[in-house]
């Protein structure tokens, strides 16, 4: 389906699916919206796991140049 660089990666990408996939990224912010005014705590866990995995990668790509040095 994806016709960009990476096809598969960013399912809201105009080279896609266009309007259509857009659409469906605006319902699924709406959503999350809804969930965090019912659930925040879940939502909280969520960003938190997130944020550790970006903390994760960070290290990961900065590791090696700090070996370098």
């Amino acid at each position: 389906m994806g016709r960009g660089l990476n096809p598969g990666h960013h399912t809201y990408s105009p080279y896609k699916g266009g309007i259509s996939n857009h659409y469906a990224t605006v319902i699924r912010k709406f959503v999350r919206r809804i969930r965090e005014a019912t659930d925040g705590f879940e939502l909280r866990q969520s960003s938190n796991k997130s944020k550790l995995r970006a903390t994760q990668h960070k290290l990961r790509v900065m590791h090696p140049v700090k070996v370098r040095e």
